[in-house]
């Protein structure tokens, strides 16, 4: 028989936000010196606040993905 469930863990938000950082630059750095400027690279981790999008766009991100809304509308109902 087949179960399937889920529980929380992992990292998430303020844990995960320096690694995406650190991960964030360091492809940034590489995209720019391997492919063209038609590429783009969209941050994601412990995105909250204008403020931490801000930090992925300055670290080279296109775009920032946010999904802390869904996570809390989720749990609500």
């Amino acid at each position: 028989m087949f179960c399937s469930y889920s529980t929380p863990g992992g990292y998430s938000y303020k844990a995960v936000r320096p690694i995406a950082l650190a991960k964030v630059m360091n492809i940034a750095k590489m995209m720019k010196s391997e492919f063209s400027e038609d590429r783009s690279l969209s941050g994601i981790g412990g995105v909250e606040t204008g403020y931490d999008a801000a930090e992925f766009i300055l670290l080279g991100s296109n775009t920032v993905q946010v999904t802390k809304l869904n996570t809390i509308l989720t749990l609500l109902f």
